[in-house]
């Protein structure tokens, strides 16, 4: 299915400059557990050096084609373990291949790194599009849905502004020209507050990697304004709880926020909600209640929240 993987080599460049890299994939048949199936392991090996990574796949030795480095027929989802194999060897195969294109010395650590998304690599062109869409699709910091979803925004905004923008062209003078852009675009001083937060963050990133020179964000002052909030009157809500939606998918947003509504919760946390955070209980006249406990993803902290009888048929 995909063949052996004992050597990776790229023949345009020299040798003496890029010494082979192999990815093969090996059943470690000295760790075979107690219920005789054996592990398998992706071994890298480059500069003299190698390194095991653990598949997390288990198999029955006997049917391990040591050769082909894949499964053989008989074994139970051998076509499953194969394929798993096959896309891992070829993830390892890439972020590999474009070190070697680039000329770019490597340690095995990085070739890990990078293939799990924990390194965000250089861009071939010197992007800083490309940059922060590895960033947004990578995620290697682990940033919450709702924040990555901010930075996507954050990047079609860039995007739609300077769609081909490189690292030498990201100045003090663009950052100027870009907030008069989104300021003709009609957007207010705090949502263009929320984007250039981000762009601080890519623009140290890319500076802690070596891709910017220089922190154009030094002389640049951001702006805020306090903002007023709204509050939905009575009848408001009212309205919305009668509305009966046109479309199944707008069923689902109107019963997202009349929850919010009825809790106080922020769509970050109702978005990691699940059965097992709702608990029941006894108040003091021993009738039976429910509340709901989560963690804020904002704070970290768990909070308490009674679940009142509108809330409750929602979720039912």
């Amino acid at each position: 299915m995909f063949g052996k993987f004992s050597i990776l080599y790229i023949s345009n460049y020299p040798q003496t400059f890029h010494p082979m890299a192999s990815v093969k994939v090996i059943a470690r048949k000295n760790k075979t557990n107690k219920k005789g199936l054996t592990p398998l392991y992706i071994q890298l090996v480059h500069n003299r050096k190698s390194k095991e990574i653990s598949l997390k796949k288990y198999i029955d030795y006997k049917y391990w084609d040591k050769d082909n480095q894949k499964l053989r027929r008989g074994h139970n989802d051998a076509m499953l373990i194969n394929v798993y194999i096959d896309n891992e060897v070829a993830a390892y195969k890439t972020v590999i291949n474009k070190k070697l294109a680039r000329s770019e010395s490597f340690t095995l650590e990085d070739i890990v790194k990078l293939k799990n998304g924990k390194i965000i690599d250089a861009p071939d062109d010197g992007s800083f599009i490309s940059f922060m869409e590895n960033y947004t699709k990578e995620n290697p910091e682990g940033l919450q849905y709702n924040t990555i979803k901010s930075y996507d925004t954050a990047l079609n905004k860039v995007r739609e502004f300077a769609p081909k923008l490189k690292f030498d062209e990201f100045t003090y003078e663009w950052l100027l020209s870009f907030e008069k852009h989104m300021e003709n675009q009609g957007n207010k001083i705090n949502t263009i507050n929320d984007k250039f937060k981000v762009l601080k963050k890519i623009t140290r990133l890319a500076r802690q990697k070596e891709y910017m020179s220089k922190n154009q964000f030094d002389n640049y002052t951001q702006k805020t304004e306090t903002s007023k909030r709204e509050f939905l009157t009575r009848e408001e809500l009212t309205s919305f709880e009668n509305y009966e939606p046109s479309q199944p998918s707008y069923i689902l947003v109107k019963d997202v926020f009349l929850f919010s509504c009825y809790t106080g919760l922020r769509f970050s946390d109702l978005a990691t909600i699940t059965k097992n955070d709702v608990e029941t209980y006894r108040d003091e006249n021993n009738a039976k209640q429910y509340r709901l406990r989560v963690r804020m993803q904002k704070t970290n902290d768990f909070v308490v929240v009674r679940l009142i009888e509108k809330a409750l048929s929602i979720l039912h």
